[in-house]
Formats: C-alpha cells, sequence, structure tokens
C-alpha cells in the first residue's frame, strides 16, 4: 500500500512537472509524513515555520486522496487567504481537482447548497471559518473525507463554537496546518492533538497531559514529550530546510516618548488612582488594570488615539509627526527607507493607529496600501497584487497584525516594521513571514520600535518568554515553563516598570537618528536596495553635543523572567518604580479636593474621580506649563504667505513629478504590449475616432433597450432581428473578474470576455471611464444572424480602503 502511495505522489510530481510546477526536498518529505500518519490511523499537523509551502504540500496531498479514496474534502481558512487557497488548489492540484468555493450573501450560498447537492463532479469544499460556524448544520453534507484548516491555531481552544462545530461532522482524516502549533501554552497543544486522534486523546485527558509535560525546564520531561509529537507534528525552519533563502536579521529601535506623551502617561495612571488600592473597592481588579494597560500602549503609539488631544483644526502637519516620540523615529526611518529603495510593511494591532499612519503617509506624500479586517476579500487579493507587482511603485504597506498576518505572500517588502508588539509572539511571526518566505530574493530587516521605560519594554520582556515555551517544546531551546493570565499584581508590576526613569530627566532627551546612526544599526544598503550587514555595535549608543542618547539592539533571549530583558534587570528598580506610582496617586487623590488648576476647576464634575485625574485636566494643566507664544498680527501674517508659499511651491512640484511619471507609466505600457503581443479592446474616444465631426450617424433607434430574463442572450423586437447586440455591463478598474451577476452570465456564454478583462488589467490597460469591447464568440448566438458582443464599462474605482 504505501509503494503504490509513494507511485502515486511520485507520478502527480511528473504531471506538476508537465504543468511547469515543482516540489522542493522538504515538500515531498512533508507529503510522506501526511501519507504515514494516514497509515497510522490519525490526522497530522504540519508545522512548519511560516513561508515554507504548507498549502501546496496540502493541497498535492488532498489531490492524491481525491484520486485514491474519492469522496468529499473540506478546507477551511481564513477570509484573507481564500483567494490564495483558489490559486493553489488550481495550480499544484494537476487540474484534477474540482472546487467549490462557499462564500457570498444569503441567497448566493443558498444556491451553492444547491449545487453542493445536485453535482456529482466536486472534490473540494472550500470556504471560511465564520461561514461553516453560520451555515453547517445546512450543508448537505456531514461526512466527509477529509478536513484541513489553514491556520489551525484558530482552534487552540476546544471549547470554542468553531471547534464544537467541527465534532458534530465526521471526517475520515484530519490536516491541520499551523506555523505555531505552541502560543500560550500545552493546553493549546492538547486541543490541536486531540482534534487529530480523539481515541489516544480524549477530552478528559488534557490535565494529566498539561500537568506530565509542564516542567518545560527539564530536558528528560521535553524529550519525552518530542518523542510523543514526532509521531503527530511535522516542523521544520526556513534556515535548515532552504539554506538558500536570503537572511532575516531582528533589529530593536528604542526610542523616548514625546512631553506630551509623557504628560498623558501620568494622567492615566491618575485617573485611575483607585484600580490600584487593594483596600478600594475597584482596588485590584484584573479587568480594570488590563484597561489600564491597554490605554498606557495606546499613549506610547500615539496622543491622536485619545478624543480631544489632537489640536484644532484638524489638518495634516508636522505635529502629527511631533506629538509622538514613535512616530518622530518612524519619521526618520521611513525618510531612509523611501530614499534607499526599500518596500515596506507596517503593522500595528489598532487599526485606529493605522489611520493615523495612513494620514502621516499622505503628508509625507509616500504611496501605499491598507489591509485591516474591514477590508473584503477580493479588495485584499487587489491590494497584495498591486503591491507586489515588478513596476509598482507602492512603498509601503499598512496592515492590522492579525488581520494582514495570516496567509499573505508580501515578498516584494524586505523590510518590516512593528509599531507595536503583540501579547503573544506568534502573531508578530506570522505577520513577519509575509515578507520573509520562500520567493524572497532579498535579505529582510525586522524593525521593532520600543519606547524606553513604558510598558513596551516588559511586553517585549514577556514575549520572548513565551517564544522560549515553543521552542522547548518544539525546539532545540530551553524555557522556563506554561504561561498562564496575568495576576493583579504582575499587571501593576508592568505598569509600574521604568516608571522612576520616565518621570525624571533620565529619559527627557528626544533621540535624534541620523542616517549615520541608522547606518550603524540598521546597515547599509547596497547600489540594488538590498540590505547589507549591520555593524558589530549592540547596543549602540551615539551621543550628541548636547548629550541626547539613541540606543538600538539586535533581540536577545531573556533570562529565567519576564522581568530580565535586554540586560536589565526591571526589579531591580522596582523600589524607585513603585515610589514614583505612590507619588503620581498621592497627587491625584489630593486634587479630589484641591484641582490643580483654574481649567482643571472649570472643568470638574460632580462625577470626577480627582479633576487632576481626567486626562483633560492633566493635558490642560500640562499646556500651562508650558504657554505658547501669541504672535502678533504681522507675525501671523507672515507665517499665513510662507505656508502659502510652500504649499504652492509643493503643489507644482508634485504636478511635474505627476506628468513625469505619467510619461514614465506610457512609455512603460508601450514597452508591456509590446514585448507581449498584447492589442488593446478599448474603444477609442470620439474625438480621437477616425473621420472626427465628419461621422454621418445612422439615424436608427439604437437603443438602450431593456430586456427581461438573461441580459447575455439579447432578444430583439421584430423590425430589429439580425442587428448587432451590444450587452453594457459596469466593472472596476481592478482587472479582477467579479462574481455573480452578470459576471456569472457572461460567463456562461464565453470565457473570452472575462479572459480578455484581466489580460487587460495585467497590461495596465483597465482605467475609469474605459470602454472594453469584447465578441462574444460562443455557440450559442441568435439563429436570426447579428453579432453579440459585450461592452465593459470601467465605472468604478477601486481604492485600497473602499470603492469611489
Amino acid at each position: 500500500m504505501a509503494a503504490a502511495q509513494s507511485k502515486d505522489i511520485a507520478s502527480l510530481q511528473e504531471e506538476l512537472k508537465a504543468a511547469d510546477v515543482s516540489l522542493r526536498t522538504h515538500q515531498l518529505e512533508g507529503i510522506e509524513f501526511m501519507l504515514k500518519c494516514r497509515r497510522a490511523g490519525h490526522g497530522c499537523i504540519l508545522a512548519d515555520e511560516m513561508g515554507l509551502g504548507k498549502t501546496c504540500q496540502a493541497v498535492v496531498m488532498l489531490s492524491h486522496l481525491s484520486r485514491s479514496s474519492g469522496g468529499r474534502h473540506l478546507i477551511l481558512c481564513p477570509l484573507s487567504v481564500i483567494d490564495h487557497w483558489q490559486n493553489e488548489l488550481k495550480r499544484f492540484g494537476a487540474d484534477r481537482l474540482v472546487v467549490i468555493t462557499y462564500r457570498g450573501d444569503k441567497s448566493e450560498r443558498e444556491e451553492l447548497r444547491d449545487e453542493i447537492a445536485q453535482r456529482k463532479d466536486w472534490h473540494i469544499l472550500l470556504t471560511t471559518y465564520e461561514l461553516f460556524l453560520k451555515d453547517h448544520e445546512m450543508l448537505p453534507i456531514h461526512k466527509w473525507q477529509s478536513l484541513t484548516v489553514d491556520e489551525a491555531h484558530r482552534l487552540k481552544n476546544s471549547a470554542s463554537l468553531l471547534y464544537q462545530a467541527l465534532g458534530e461532522e465526521k471526517f475520515d482524516w484530519v490536516m491541520l496546518l499551523t506555523g505555531t502549533p505552541v502560543q500560550n501554552n500545552l493546553t493549546e497543544l492538547y486541543s490541536l492533538i486531540m482534534m487529530i486522534d480523539k481515541v489516544k486523546f480524549p477530552a478528559q485527558g488534557a490535565d494529566s497531559f498539561v500537568n506530565k509535560y509542564s516542567d518545560s525546564s527539564n530536558p528528560k520531561t521535553m524529550g519525552g514529550l518530542r518523542q510523543l509529537l514526532d509521531e503527530y507534528l511535522l516542523r521544520r525552519t526556513k534556515d535548515v530546510v532552504c539554506p538558500d533563502l536570503p537572511a532575516k536579521s531582528d533589529i530593536v529601535l528604542y526610542h523616548t516618548i514625546s512631553a506630551v506623551q509623557k504628560d498623558l502617561y501620568r494622567a492615566i495612571l491618575a485617573k485611575n488612582y483607585n484600580y490600584f488600592e487593594k483596600d478600594s473597592k475597584a482596588g485590584g481588579s484584573t479587568v480594570s488594570l488590563n484597561n489600564v494597560l491597554m490605554q498606557l500602549r495606546k499613549c506610547v503609539i500615539h496622543p491622536y488615539l485619545f478624543e480631544g488631544v489632537e489640536p484644532e483644526p484638524f489638518e495634516e502637519g508636522e505635529h502629527l509627526v511631533e506629538a509622538s516620540g514613535k512616530l518622530v523615529v518612524l519619521d526618520l526611518l521611513l525618510q531612509y527607507l523611501h530614499a534607499h529603495k526599500h518596500k515596506v510593511l507596517l503593522f500595528s494591532q489598532m487599526t485606529r493607529a493605522l489611520d493615523i499612519l495612513q494620514d502621516y503617509l499622505s503628508f509625507r506624500g509616500y504611496s501605499y496600501e491598507r489591509l485591516d479586517g474591514s477590508v473584503r476579500g477580493e479588495e485584499r487579493f487587489a491590494a497584495v497584487k498591486s503591491f507586489n507587482e515588478k513596476e509598482s511603485d507602492t512603498f509601503a504597506f499598512l496592515l492590522s497584525t492579525k488581520a494582514g498576518g495570516l496567509g499573505l505572500t508580501l515578498t516584494a517588502a524586505d523590510t518590516v516594521v512593528f509599531l507595536d508588539s503583540d501579547f503573544n509572539p506568534q502573531n508578530d511571526l506570522q505577520a513577519a513571514a509575509r515578507a520573509h518566505r520562500i520567493g524572497q530574493n532579498k535579505p529582510v530587516k525586522i524593525i521593532r520600535l520600543i519606547a524606553r521605560d513604558t510598558v513596551e519594554e516588559i511586553i517585549q520582556a514577556r514575549a520572548l518568554g513565551k517564544i522560549h515555551l515553543t521552542n522547548a517544546v518544539i525546539g532545540t531551546a530551553s524555557a522556563d515553563g506554561s504561561e498562564t493570565k496575568l495576576t493583579a499584581t504582575e499587571i501593576t508590576e508592568m505598569i509600574t516598570a521604568g516608571l522612576s526613569r520616565l518621570t525624571t530627566d533620565e529619559n527627557s532627551a528626544e533621540a535624534r537618528f541620523t542616517n549615520e546612526i541608522l547606518i550603524n544599526i540598521l546597515g547599509g544598503t547596497d547600489d540594488n536596495g538590498c540590505w547589507l550587514p549591520a555593524k558589530d555595535v549592540s547596543p549602540i549608543e551615539e551621543e550628541d553635543g548636547a548629550g541626547e542618547k539613541v540606543e538600538s539592539s539586535t533581540q536577545k533571549e531573556p533570562v529565567g523572567s519576564m522581568y530580565f530583558f535586554e540586560g536589565k534587570d526591571y526589579k531591580a528598580d522596582a523600589a524607585a518604580d513603585e515610589t514614583a506610582l505612590k507619588a503620581i496617586l498621592e497627587t491625584a487623590k489630593k486634587n479630589v479636593t484641591a484641582p490643580t488648576s483654574q481649567t482643571a476647576r472649570r472643568k470638574r464634575t460632580d462625577g470626577d474621580k480627582a479633576d487632576f485625574g481626567t486626562l483633560g485636566a492633566m493635558l490642560d494643566a500640562a499646556k500651562e506649563r508650558r504657554p505658547r507664544k501669541i504672535l502678533t498680527p504681522e507675525e501671523q501674517a507672515e507665517r499665513k504667505q510662507k505656508r502659502e508659499q510652500a504649499a504652492a511651491l509643493r503643489k507644482q512640484r508634485d504636478e511635474e513629478e505627476l506628468v513625469e511619471k505619467e510619461q514614465q507609466r506610457r512609455d512603460r505600457r508601450r514597452s508591456q504590449w509590446a514585448e507581449n503581443d498584447y492589442e488593446s479592446s478599448n474603444l477609442p474616444e470620439p474625438a480621437s475616432a477616425e473621420g472626427g465631426d465628419d461621422v454621418d450617424l445612422d439615424e436608427r433607434d439604437c437603443g438602450p433597450f431593456f430586456v427581461l430574463g438573461d441580459v447575455a442572450h439579447p432578444q430583439f423586437r421584430t423590425e430589429h432581428e439580425g442587428a448587432d447586440a451590444l450587452v453594457l455591463h459596469c466593472v472596476d478598474n481592478s482587472g479582477s473578474w467579479g462574481y455573480g451577476g452578470v459576471f456569472d452570465a457572461l460567463l456562461s456564454r464565453s470565457r473570452k470576455v472575462k479572459e480578455v478583462y484581466e489580460w487587460a488589467g495585467e497590461m495596465g490597460d483597465v482605467a475609469l471611464g474605459d470602454a472594453h469591447m469584447v465578441d462574444i464568440d460562443d455557440s450559442q448566438s441568435r439563429t436570426s444572424g447579428g453579432r453579440d458582443s459585450a461592452v465593459l464599462l470601467v465605472a468604478q474605482h477601486r481604492k485600497s480602503r473602499g470603492w469611489s
């Protein structure tokens, strides 16, 4: 049986080669591992590091199963990668797999369920977690040959609704794909193993499993766990199986925070002073303290994440950068990256932070795409395609860590910047792997921005501790043990860490990065825009005449405690930090009865816990300590004139650059068309048509005619029989064919219309206002004569964040 399966895989490999598709050695070994698990009577977890081609291995395995065992196969994946799965099923399935993609609105899904029930020739149902959870009871099939779950760490909680819904179905075999099988604790790992072998790992065995292998510092215990996992889990890393993959390096850039951020940081603590008092009713609540922690994280990113902090009028300007120490560093970093021809992925966990970054990129004139949880599947695919195109001049891609960190391939970028860090480091690793994966031909730099003496440093230390747990279970490094939820005391310690330095002059200097310092920290760039190795200067300290300091270092492993990070023991300063917190809280309590400023007194309401503790009052008090110069009318007029002159100069420069870029674009397009033998189907504008004003217009009634029934089969009145017909349909400028409605009606008559439109998109020949005319070349033409043609009117412009 094993020999027959190996022979089948070899045969399939030959078919893939004939289609100009090949598998790497580690991918073939992965397929053999899956076959071994199936012969043993249990499922498998393919846990290769992100970017090693887990999807293509799964597709080849499914192709084998469909031929050897028949039946129906279910694939669940995130919405963001469903288009990627469709492409891989077509590419690596050697055209032997018939796939039904279950998506769309309620009525479209109802039609698809009828198709699933009636059609006999399909093999695979591809859908998202959410749609399966919503509709699984209505699906006509409940016994499946196999289940494949992409990003399977979604199943880490056996009590989740998705896990329970899958438990109601019958699967002969289960295949889980995840680059992060262990994220927080061994209970999550047990949930995955239970999904692939319920007989050997029943639900009631979870506690004994965790207790048996909880001591991750014991080599014998960890050796036994790895031996057990070897039967079920296969894990390879890029450095081992792809030594030819360009190098990846990780850099931490430290920065201070602005004066406004410091005031806001203290204000958040002061406002919530009662949460830190164990004797008070609100004291010691983990929920309340977690909320304080989140507010502090927002403050460190940008103060404008809080309502009422951004000064009116709400206009783009340098204040957007100057208000945040993080954006000051990011601004200099992006200037360097843009000047040296790098392309960058910008990640944040907060979509509101992405809003601020989007305003910043627009202000600086940087081109960008954006992808977060609100972007639809079709738009995601188009945004990724646009960014990855060889001739694309898009500089940055804004992504939320969760939505943009799964399944996407963004190898056009060679630099990844994390604005903030996730408590779960596996999410950040997933995100970084969007750029560093098979297909990348440049060295990749992963840059993390961390604010000194704030909660960000402890979050980073804690995240590295979780990476140790993963390495202990499926890697080779040692670890401290499994992870548990934070207690109120631990949250308080995280909030307090670094506070003594943050509230003194030690942290008052603004970091001034120069190109020379950035080159020392990051490494230079060659003439082709590729990263060069960084100099051995870790950590780096550069001081200018004012004694201002900039620091950076490459990441190091934590040693035994989440409070030991980058060679610093945060516990050593705990007493000073506690004293600093106590001083802030005592001031807040005093101001319950004694407001510190007239502004705070005016803002006081009966519902305030403390005037000085309200964010607005704190910021007002800060402003009173830093009075602004009042300009005379002459100075105001002079400043206005300078702004107008600068704006006019920028506008003229932008217009000149736009003209130059447009000419370069036209030249590239003409060259591309010539190389590909492409002939445009776009109708010429009336003014440029031959004959100009002398064209003799026919006085016949040419319509438009509105029809009932199928618009793709025009029906004429008797007097118009034999006339040519134009089927008009509005499309967008993405070059991606749509779903349902007129799209499917035209496709049922002729694939040529779709192919011409998509070919035009690839050739850059789809623009707003275009009208592409394509003959319908099927065998269903009217018996009375006359030619049917489709005219695709490009009437919508696809933006990265919506439509216009």
